[in-house]
């Protein structure tokens, strides 16, 4: 019964994707637009793309003449809190992006343009990231209930931020991204290994010691995938710096309004319950919540490493 539990509970609660869609606007002559969209077919198959403005569709489709004036790219479909990349590519011209979403669904495509809130709607697409992603929402819980001081668990959560933003680096360098099944493999175990160190009272363990290596080294791993994404849909490394910043942004407040708001949770639960019942039961019985379903994901996930 407990084990059919938790099995319907960890295929409900699964993995928050990296891969992002990404639209890439071509100019293939004077005038002449190709859009593409890539990315996860879970995205893509609702997501409509067109060009508005001084611009008509070609009768034969697939290519867009536009004229010297306004240029604008407007989509449909976009799926809430995940947002869409845009990869503008021009002969003579910087490649530019920026990003879609279900609140500002048009991008103007013309060379001046500032598109400012492209860095914002980066953000909210990064604190989306996080909130949708219960194996990390699961980690950040780990450590809330592994580290006592706010100082130590913010410093644990900043270096969550650090290790993936190492990883995004190393992708704009170039570096190669491990296998997709790997990395999520890794990530279910680190749930595994933090929920032992929450259950146990050892306090001379280098988890207990220094947590953040651990937040750092999930970063890594984190990192990995959304960077895997980018690298496939070949943004340059010019084109990808506001997307990382952006979304590294959003990464970090999101993480903080979490451990933020289960932390106050707690403080609650403490001042409403008798000290001994959180000691005892509340914090042992999330610390083994994290822990089973971090095992139930990493049999899960390991067999797409081995695939029959």
């Amino acid at each position: 019964m407990t084990l059919g539990c938790l099995a319907v509970l960890g295929s409900l609660l699964v993995s928050h994707p990296a891969d992002p869609a990404v639209v890439l606007v071509q100019e293939v002559a004077s005038g002449q637009l190709v859009l593409t969209v890539q990315g996860p077919s879970d995205l893509v198959s609702g997501l409509t793309v067109q060009l508005a403005g001084d611009c008509a569709a070609d009768e034969g489709g697939g290519l867009w003449r536009c004229g010297a004036g306004e240029r604008r790219l407007v989509a449909d479909g976009v799926p809430a809190g995940r947002g869409v990349l845009i990869r503008v590519v021009a002969p003579g011209q910087p490649e530019r992006s920026g990003v879609l979403t279900v609140d500002q669904p048009e991008f103007d495509l013309s060379p001046t343009a500032a598109n400012s809130r492209s860095v914002s709607a980066l953000v909210r697409m990064g604190i989306s990231h996080i909130l949708s992603g219960p194996d990390h929402l699961l980690f950040l819980t780990g450590l809330l209930l592994l580290i006592a001081s706010w100082r130590r668990l913010l410093l644990a959560v900043s270096a969550f931020t650090v290790g993936h933003s190492l990883t995004l680096a190393a992708q704009v360098l170039g570096v190669v991204v491990p296998p997709a099944a790997v990395v999520e493999t890794l990530i279910a175990l680190s749930l595994v290994l933090l929920a032992r160190e929450v259950v146990r009272s050892d306090s001379t363990t280098l988890l207990r010691r220094r947590p953040e290596l651990a937040a750092a080294l999930f970063g890594l791993f984190h990192g990995f995938g959304f960077a895997g994404a980018l690298a496939e849909v070949g943004l340059s490394r010019e084109a990808i710096l506001a997307p990382l910043f952006g979304f590294n942004l959003g990464v970090e407040t999101g993480q903080i309004a979490f451990v933020v708001a289960l932390g106050g949770a707690l403080w609650l639960a403490r001042r409403l319950l008798k000290p001994v019942v959180v000691t005892r039961w509340v914090t042992p019985g999330l610390g083994y919540l994290v822990g089973a379903l971090g095992m139930f994901w990493v049999i899960e996930r390991a067999g797409a490493i081995w695939p029959t």
